[in-house]
């Protein structure tokens, strides 16, 4: 199995070769073990108390309080990439789709799971979606090197305002620069791309990664850094993160310690660590300023392909290979495994 994805990763990148090798792969484990597919989206749902990820043509909402309960939510889309959830707490985006066929995205509303929406707007499926930092658009990008951004309208309805099509490969992540006027996307061509969303217009292509960027984040949380200083991590095929001032168009660091293609970066919301995570399914929190490797653990057996963390940075959820997901409870610079609270017993 691995030769075959390492056969694929290196043709066409990491994500590509998650797709390529699920049909077969995840089929024939199907037959043999009935276990899930790998687990390819995460998000802790708005007010902290759910847990969504993606399934086989389904979403998992996994309650997290003490008597809770799981709910599979059917979706329009058979492959889920990635999952989103709104700051305005009303509504859930799913990228997703069938490769080399088709892919967009499917709005739900939070917190019935109700689908109102499904928009398949790509020739090949959807691997990344963000919501605007004020909820009023989302940014779509996809395997058919395209870039969409969309306005959201108070009925769920989406609304194109642009398209992208200047990547040279499959666009892997997007993410909001937090003041919300610039966009970033990332993918297997080994570029990041900065545009503003007023104009529309090109700001920069950061070339520095010599493998497919599977994730980005941004660092928020530090006074100090205002407006173009906000930095921005990216997690490469190349066994890299990469600290940037995307908006500038400087690279500022390289993190090499990884040991491994890296899959998926978070920072905390203090912006004081970063947490970076891959193919040996290990997570490292790395110190945001020295690039210090603070802590590490063997979170998973296998690759680990996302990671999400709760709006005060207290959980961190992994989701891996084998289509385990689990909850780590982060105590500065340890973690534990976290555990359901213990139901209330009345007097």
């Amino acid at each position: 199995m691995n030769q075959r994805l390492d056969a694929a990763s290196h043709a066409c990148g990491m994500k590509i070769a998650v797709l390529v090798c699920f049909f077969g792969v995840v089929a024939l484990r199907v037959l043999v073990a009935d276990s899930f597919p790998p687990v390819a989206a995460l998000a802790f749902s708005p007010e902290n108390n759910h847990l969504l990820l993606s399934r086989h043509r389904s979403v998992q909402v996994e309650s997290l309080q003490a008597e809770g309960r799981s709910r599979i939510i059917a979706s329009a889309l058979p492959r889920i990439m990635d999952i989103d959830c709104s700051a305005d707490q009303r509504w859930v985006a799913v990228a997703g789709g069938i490769p080399a066929e088709k892919g967009g995205v499917e709005i739900f509303t939070w917190p019935e799971m109700e689908s109102i929406n499904v928009d398949f707007c790509a020739q090949d499926v959807a691997t990344g979606v963000a919501f605007h930092p004020d909820s009023s658009e989302l940014a779509l990008v996809t395997m058919d090197h395209s870039v969409r951004v969309f306005a959201l309208n108070e009925h769920g309805t989406l609304t194109l305002r642009h398209q992208f099509q200047d990547h040279s490969g499959p666009v892997l992540s997007v993410a909001y620069h937090p003041d919300g006027r610039r966009l970033v996307t990332a993918g297997a061509d080994r570029t990041l791309k900065v545009r503003d969303l007023k104009t529309g217009n090109l700001i920069a292509t950061l070339h520095q990664h010599t493998g497919a960027v599977h994730d980005l984040d941004f660092r928020q949380g530090n006074a100090l850094m205002k407006g173009d200083e906000i930095q921005c991590a990216s997690a490469g095929e190349d066994g890299t993160v990469r600290i940037w001032q995307p908006v500038t168009g400087r690279m500022l660091r390289i993190i090499r310690n990884q040991q491994g293609p890296v899959l998926c970066v978070r920072y905390l919301p203090n912006g004081v660590h970063l947490l970076a995570a891959g193919r040996q399914g290990v997570v490292r929190m790395i110190d945001s300023d020295s690039d210090e490797v603070l802590y590490q653990w063997q979170a998973h057996s296998d690759w680990i392909y996302r990671m999400a963390l709760n709006g005060d940075g207290t959980l961190l959820a992994t989701g891996s290979w084998g289509g385990e997901f689990r909850i780590w409870e982060l105590q500065g610079t340890t973690t534990k495994p976290w555990r359901r609270p213990a139901p209330t017993v009345a007097e």
